[in-house]
């Protein structure tokens, strides 16, 4: 069961600047992201990420997991918004789209 975990932190324990992550993360950090998400099989983010952070286009489905459905990313239709427990949809996504899965 292959769940790959991202998590960019700062120097100073932030983990976004201005509200989305490059701010701080390096380059290499960003290549080393990319390169993980273009192998998942699907990537299970939250709502507030979706809304801040790029997710317009992605290589492989995205599953939002958040009690408001308000979705900032309509215009890609790899994404799915699940109202549902974090647990509940990682076993979820694992079924619908496959093994690894980028949280």
């Amino acid at each position: 069961m292959p769940i790959i975990a991202s998590l960019v932190v700062g120097s100073d324990g932030s983990t976004s600047k201005e509200g989305r992550s490059a701010g701080v993360s390096s380059a290499a950090d960003r290549r080393a992201f990319l390169a993980r998400r273009r192998s998942a099989d699907a990537l299970l983010i939250g709502g507030n990420t979706a809304r801040n952070e790029p997710y317009q286009k992605t290589p492989v489905p995205v599953v939002v997991v958040s009690k408001s459905m308000l979705n900032p990313l309509s215009n890609n239709r790899l994404v799915h918004w699940w109202n549902c427990d974090p647990i509940e949809a990682l076993a979820r996504a694992q079924r619908l789209f496959g093994e690894t899965i980028v949280i």
